[in-house]
This record gives structure tokens, sequence and C-alpha cells, in this order.
């Protein structure tokens, strides 16, 4: 009895060795380190590169594949091989391209090259032989946004940023420098003034600058070097695309002359650019954007508000108004935006109700007079003014106030005397002669005279 049972227990034991080296070696495990060049492949027990338990693993006893995403692999044939334990093998590879997180690499045995201690051959169909490649996209700015004001930037990433890696901390000013190209104004600092947060990838950033923006300034974000990171602890570069944004023109709409046409009935306004009675460039200038006032002389304005308005082109605007008095030419008319909110240009800017070039005199509108009208003859006869062949008939005029020179018609016996014989001189100031010799050939009769005459104004 005894006999029986050891033979018994002799033919279990071999059944549970037999047992226990039955399962072909399986890979219960796969993972990618940190930097995406190698696979941590664990197997299910301790294998080797041939039957009979010896051997360690090659590089050629695996094969490598990669599907999804944007990287791809270098080889299909691990490019390295080492060994942590006789069940943990650790493969190297390379990639083409930056890996997105969706790439999944799979790794298999070579058919009848990986066995274990019983000679069991690893099968080329594996469960739990994947693994995804870690995101490598960097952080990078989608846009760039410059509010009306030119006093803040809104910096959008095309991904959640962070101030630290493992995906924590908020950022900060000095996580950004600013800088500013061409137009007039600049900016103060290079680091923001302030942050603040609309999600975790739109981060808006005060500034401040120094003179007018005229728009052609440009302001461009870089993040500062090993300072703002993804979730996947990616760091930003500090060379960055769609990172710009152009300031907004700040320019006021400025008159840049005034002219007053000869009837002293119109002035005409330019600006120097084109202006609108609404914000968003549209809308024509009325009567009651502008406001007029006079000083000087003697003429008066009648009304502050012009009685008309025509536009010559967007810029340049006729304004019709009334006087009273006569000008003398001392009169200056000046023209302003009526209101502060009253003209605009296309960017909105508003016109100031002071200006500088508003201005234009007034044509001097008073008649000149003969103060003074003589007619002499140098004849010797004091009898009376005579004249005849050979005598010089001299007719002197003395004016208001400067006046051209004059036209003078003489006429002997009613008959005109032809022009071409007569003499002008201007002897001193506004004072002119007219002279001609008598000939032969002139009518016997009165000598009788008519002046025409203007001022400098016409």
């Amino acid at each position: 009895m005894l006999r029986l049972l050891r033979i018994t227990f002799a033919i279990f034991a071999c059944f549970y060795a037999s047992f226990a080296h039955a399962g072909d070696p399986t890979i219960t495990g796969t993972t990618i380190n940190s930097a995406n060049s190698a696979v941590t492949v664990t197997f299910s027990e301790d294998v080797f590169n041939t039957i009979g338990g010896s051997g360690d693993l090659q590089a050629a006893d695996f094969v490598l594949s990669i599907s999804g995403g944007s990287a791809t692999i270098g080889a299909t044939t691990p490019t390295s091989i080492s060994k942590t334990s006789q069940t943990v093998w650790v493969l190297g590879f390379s990639t083409s391209g930056i890996a997105n997180g969706s790439e999944t690499i799979a790794v298999v045995p070579v058919l009848n090259s990986i066995y274990d201690a019983a000679a069991d051959a690893a099968a080329t169909s594996q469960s739990n032989n994947t693994a995804a490649l870690n995101e490598k996209v960097v952080p990078i700015i989608s846009g760039t946004t410059v509010n009306s004001a030119n006093s803040q930037v809104t910096v959008t990433f095309a991904e959640n940023v962070y101030n630290a890696t493992g995906g924590s901390g908020n950022l900060e000013v000095g996580d950004f420098a600013l800088s500013i190209s061409g137009g007039v104004a600049t900016i103060a600092s290079a680091t923001p003034t302030t942050i603040s947060k609309t999600s975790q990838s739109v981060w808006v950033l005060g500034f401040s600058t120094s003179g007018v923006a005229n728009g052609s300034e440009t302001v461009a974000v870089v993040p500062i070097d090993d300072s703002i990171y993804d979730g996947t602890a990616n760091e930003a570069a500090t060379s960055q695309s769609n990172n710009t944004a152009a300031l907004n023109e700040k320019v006021a709409p400025i008159i840049s002359g005034a002219t007053v046409n000869s009837a002293n009935t119109e002035v005409t306004v330019t600006f120097a650019e084109n202006v609108y009675n609404a914000t968003g460039g549209s809308g024509d200038l009325e009567v009651g954007d502008f406001a007029l006032s006079i000083s000087g002389g003697a003429a008066t304005i009648v009304a502050a508000t012009p009685t008309s308005i025509s536009k010559t082109s967007q810029s340049v605007w006729v304004l019709g108004f009334s006087t009273s008095g006569i000008a003398n030419g001392s009169e200056t008319i000046a023209v302003v935006p009526a209101a502060s909110n009253s003209i605009y240009d296309a960017a909105d800017n508003v016109a100031a109700t002071s200006q500088s070039n508003n201005t234009a005199t007034f044509n001097e509108k008073v008649l000149p007079t003969l103060t003074t009208v003589g007619i002499v003859s140098n004849n010797a006869n004091t009898d009376g003014p005579w004249a005849t062949t050979g005598d010089v008939i001299t007719l002197t005029v003395v004016s208001s106030e400067t006046i051209a020179e004059p036209v003078v018609t003489f006429r002997s016996g009613g008959v005109a005397i032809a022009d071409t014989s007569i003499a002008y001189v201007n002897t001193t100031g506004n004072t002119w002669t007219a002279k001609y010799t008598a000939e032969a050939s002139d009518t016997e009769g009165n000598v009788t005279f008519s002046v025409a005459f203007q001022d400098s104004s016409g």
C-alpha cells in the first residue's frame, strides 16, 4: 500500500512540472519613455534568444510598428536593446515628425526568436504590446490682438499653458517679453504691466506706450525661456509665429488748411484725412458739426453755424456763411468742430475742438475813391486853362488807398484821344498822373476825361 502511494505522488509531480511550462511567453506590459526614444517590454516570464534557457534577446528579435498621429517610426527593427532583467527589455527607436500623442507603437516578437526556459516560443500575435507616444507638440501662440485703447494685448495659445511643468501654475508677467517696431509710438517696458487669465489658453497682457500711434506700429509677444509649458511639460519656444498685432491708429483728425473765397461767402476746410459724421467711417459732415467765429477788422459774421455745407471730397468741405459790414481785410475767420463728438476719422478718432491751421483772412472789400482830381495844361496863357498844339495836358489823381495803374480816357471836343499817346506815372504813394501832348489833329473844344481804377483786391 505504501509503495502505490509513492508511485501516485511521482506521477502527480511529473504532471505538475509539465503544466508549469505549458504556456508560451507573453508580453504583459509596454511603456514608452518620456523622450519617445525607448519602449520597455515586460514578459510574463524569463525569455531567451535560444532554446535551452540561454542567450539574451537581440534587437532583431523584435518588430516595431506605429499607427495614428503624425510621427512615423524610423525603422521596424529597434535601434538598440538593453536588459533590465531577463523579463524586462528596453528597445531603442527613432521617429520622424513631432508626436501629437495619438501615435500607438506596437512591439511583436519575430517568429521563432524568443523562448522561455522550457523552449516555448513567443507568438507573433500579442496583447499588452502597445503604448502611446508622448505628445511633443510645443505650445505655440495661435493669435494676438490689441484692444482699441492700445493698452492690452490678448495672447491665445493653441493649448492650455502653465507657469511650471506638471500642468500647474498660472502665467505671470515675467513669463513674457514685449517689443514694438515701426510707427512713432514706443513701448514703455518689455515686461507687461499686468496679466489676467481669460482661460488657461488665453492671457491678457497690459502695457503702456509713449507717443501717439499712427497704426504702423507692430507689437510682438514672445515667451521668456523656460517659463511657459503645456500639460505634458513641453516648453514654449522663444521664437513664435502669430505673435504680433498692429496698434490702432490714434492720430486725431486735424484741419490742415482753411481758405476764404473772393466774395467772403465761403470757407473751404481741408482735413489731413477723411472725416465722417459718425463712428465706423460713415456719415457726411453737416453744418451743425462746425462752429465759426470772426475777429478783427470791421465785418462781423452773422451766425456761428454755417449756412450751408458741400463736400468736395471726404477730407475737403466748403462752408457757407454771411457777414455784416464791409470787410477791410483785417478780419480773421476761424473754423472748429462744434463739439468733441461731432467729427471722426475712419478709425473712430474724434476731432478736437481746438485746432491749428483753421483760420483764414477775409478779402478786403472797401471800395477805393479818388480824393483829389485835377487837370492842368502847361500853356502860358493865364486867362484860363487852355491848350494848343504841343502843350502837355496833365491829369493828377490821388486815391484813398493803393490802386493799380488807372485807365484814363481823354476827349477833345468830344472825340477820344488815342490811348497810346497817354503816359502814366505813379509819382508818389497813391498819386498817379496821366499826360498827353495836344496835336493839331485834336478836335477843338473842351478837354474832358474819365478815370477807371481799382485797388489791389480788384
